[in-house]
């Protein structure tokens, strides 16, 4: 069991900053786009980031999932589209 509620003690670093966009990325396209209840698989790791999500400065540079899911689909899209030229 881990003590700590951030990753590298008590305190939130420039680890927590570096790291909570892709987590965030990341539950959003699990959840939202296919279906996954990753709080069930990765709890703990949700925890940590339902902590960050707490920080004022965290929700200030938080993206809405619904511009996630946007964009993501528009870089698919695109991709499909690349991959049809010749």
């Amino acid at each position: 069991s881990i003590a700590s509620p951030y990753f590298l003690g008590d305190d939130f670093t420039i680890a927590d900053a570096h790291v909570v966009p892709f987590v965030m990325r990341w539950l959003v396209q699990l959840e939202e786009m296919q279906g996954y209840d990753a709080r069930i698989r990765f709890p703990k790791l949700c925890q940590w980031y339902d902590l960050c999500q707490t920080r004022p400065s965290v929700q200030k540079a938080t993206i809405p999932n619904d511009v996630i899911i946007r964009v993501h689909r528009e870089k698919m899209e695109f991709l499909k589209k690349k991959q049809k030229q010749p």
